[in-house]
């Protein structure tokens, strides 16, 4: 194993979360309201699920989520800066 390299892959549970925000991300940016039928809809989830979610990503302040709606907080802004110059590089 010493001179195997060794892989290191992400739990599940936070590749999840990435696919959350990048939905909130896409659907903000997309100008329509960030709701929950819109996210499990774009993500193929139930509904149920993506409110189990957002109240997880809410806990963690990544996301401000409450009736009215839902939206990326302000620690996620080199969230959006990042994913939009990972998208920049791919398109060159």
């Amino acid at each position: 194993m010493k001179d195997q390299e060794i892989l290191f892959v992400g739990t599940a549970e936070a590749e999840h979360v990435e696919m959350y925000l990048k939905a909130i991300w896409h659907i903000k940016e997309s100008g329509d309201p960030v709701k929950i039928s819109t996210i499990a809809k774009m993500l193929n989830v139930r509904q149920p699920s993506v409110v189990q979610m957002l109240k997880k990503l809410n806990e963690a302040k990544l996301v401000n989520y409450n009736k009215s709606g839902v939206s990326l907080t302000k620690a996620k802004i080199n969230f959006e800066i990042g994913y939009i110059k990972g998208l920049s590089l791919n398109t060159r």
